[in-house]
């Protein structure tokens, strides 16, 4: 767990925590002593704060809905800049690839540079850090490290891309 800012509502009476990406079902714990102090300084008397997130009956994982390139486009221009993953649903912020998931001899892992998610978590952009080489088949294998906001994770998926010359 991953707390982003902390600040006070309703007259320094309520304490709200942003946080990262909660996964349903589960138990967290957040270390208070000495962190929450009373209008006098005094150290309030709790150890910890905990609070378990509701279970989700969402079951279905999430698909890669659009790319851009396409998967199995040809004849992607070198110059490509970057590559847009588009999922069906709202996905955690996870971005794992293994390189040593690539099934063929024949096919690269793209020079991937930095990433990001938009606004709406269904939007994985990646920045390309050096120009694509002509005739290669380009492979990201998609696992389970994708995985939407109620934890299911991606069904095995390689989203492959053909540059042109």
């Amino acid at each position: 767990l991953k707390i982003r800012s902390v600040h006070l509502e309703e007259e320094n009476r309520v304490v709200v925590l942003v946080t990262s990406l909660l996964l349903p079902g589960e138990n967290y714990l957040i270390p208070a002593h000495e962190v929450f102090k009373d209008h006098f300084g005094i150290p309030v008397s709790v150890s910890f704060l905990g609070f378990e997130t509701e279970t989700s009956d969402d079951r279905d994982p999430p698909v890669l809905a659009s790319a851009t390139p396409a998967c199995q486009e040809t004849g992607v221009d070198l110059n490509l800049k970057e590559i847009r993953l588009t999922f069906s649903e709202k996905m955690r912020p996870g971005r794992g690839f293994s390189r040593k998931e690539i099934p063929d001899d024949d096919w690269k892992f793209p020079p991937l540079g930095g990433s990001s998610w938009d606004a709406s978590s269904r939007v994985l952009v990646y920045t390309l850090d050096e120009q694509l080489k002509p005739n290669t088949t380009y492979i990201l294998p998609l696992r389970s490290a994708f995985r939407d906001w109620n934890n299911n994770p991606i069904q095995d998926f390689d989203y492959v891309f053909t540059t042109g010359e």
